[in-house]
């Protein structure tokens, strides 16, 4: 068994989850560690005995860059950011190899109930329930789910009553994988135009390296 000890970077964020201690909304001090103090605090872990850790942090493209991360990995084990360069050398080849099948990935993104987050934040933002409490409801009406061998956005709303009263004929826009994803608008997000924005952004930025008798309109579905 292995334990690790969490190495919080930075609490900026630009999310607003919820239940989320680092969401931009709660009313704290935003700290991002400098990659001396990240270094302090990790020499502190060792000595402490821990030989493993988790960094930590939100989710800000300013406070929380890649080359943040970059950094904080080469200063803690300087191969790691080898590591890091083998790891995209290998993500570019098997990207440029995939042939997407489209309909089995939306039937794979049904499965498991992976929309019961949904169903814990539609618990919290339209009922008002802390998110232990909708965590809590969640679990069991995923366990009746499971059991009768339907999807969440299958289970009858008077199944979902037995459990949560409050819940409204509202709470099926939020159980589909579509809505789910579409859903998610924030910057990272799942959001169609967010991916989108992203194609176009990467597309121009990987067109600027191949030599200029090669490069080729950028284009990314509209």
């Amino acid at each position: 068994m292995r334990l690790f000890a969490p190495l919080y970077l930075s609490n900026e964020c630009i999310n607003n989850c919820r239940y989320c201690g680092f969401s931009r909304d709660n009313p704290i001090l935003r700290v991002t560690l400098e990659v001396d103090e990240v270094v302090a605090e990790a020499q502190h872990l060792a000595r402490q005995g821990f030989r493993q850790i988790l960094l930590v942090a939100g989710e800000h493209p300013k406070f929380v860059s890649r080359d943040y991360l970059a950094e904080c990995v080469r200063a803690l084990a300087p191969d790691g950011v080898a590591v890091l360069n083998a790891d995209d050398a290998r993500v570019t080849g098997m990207a440029r190899d995939m042939e997407p099948d489209a309909a089995r990935m939306k039937k794979a993104a049904g499965a498991g109930y992976a929309t019961a987050t949904d169903l814990a934040d539609y618990l919290v933002q339209k009922i008002g329930l802390p998110f232990r409490e909708a965590h809590h409801i969640t679990g069991r009406i995923v366990a009746v789910a499971e059991k009768e061998g339907v999807a969440l956005s299958r289970l009858p709303l008077t199944t979902m009553k037995e459990i949560e009263p409050r819940l409204g004929e509202d709470v099926r826009s939020v159980l589909s994988p579509e809505r789910s994803v579409k859903s998610r608008t924030s910057f990272g997000g799942t959001a169609p135009a967010n991916v989108r924005r992203e194609a176009r952004k990467w597309l121009k930025r990987l067109e600027k390296t191949k030599p200029p008798g090669d490069r080729v309109a950028a284009r990314a579905r509209p």
